[in-house]
This record gives structure tokens, C-alpha cells and sequence, in this order.
């Protein structure tokens, strides 16, 4: 009986052990999913703040291009 309730002891510890470690694992995944969840808007803000600079920039070249048009009309009237 002794030999028995032993065995059953070592079972339940090992299973316990199995829970703990299958729980590490799905921390571990977690953590995983959350970095690449993070990198992953990390890219995609920075993909759309340099969208945002460039059609900044292309706004700009383009009041710079039609105030140099302005300016160069002005300058044949005189």
C-alpha cells in the first residue's frame, strides 16, 4: 500500500512539474507574441511617419515650386 501511495505521489509531482513547465511555455509564447506585436507597430508607425514626411516634403516642394512660378510671373511683368 506503502509502494502504491509512493508511486501516486511521484505521478502527481510529475504531472505537476509538466503544468509548471507547459505554463513557462505559454508565458514564454506570450512574451514572443507580444514582442513581435510590439516590433510590429513599432514598423508600422514608422512606416507612416516617413509616409507623413514625405508628402510633408511633397507638399512643400510644391508651394516652393508655385511660388517660384509666382515669383518668376512677377518678374517678366516689370
Amino acid at each position: 500500500m506503502l509502494l502504491v501511495t509512493c508511486y501516486l505521489l511521484l505521478v502527481t509531482c510529475y504531472l505537476l512539474l509538466v503544468t509548471c513547465y507547459l505554463l513557462l511555455v505559454t508565458c514564454y509564447l506570450l512574451l514572443v507574441t507580444c514582442y513581435l506585436l510590439l516590433a510590429t507597430c513599432y514598423s508600422l508607425l514608422n512606416f507612416l511617419s516617413n509616409l507623413y514626411e514625405t508628402k510633408l516634403l511633397q507638399v512643400e516642394l510644391r508651394f516652393f515650386y508655385q511660388f517660384s512660378l509666382s515669383k518668376a510671373n512677377f518678374s517678366t511683368l516689370d
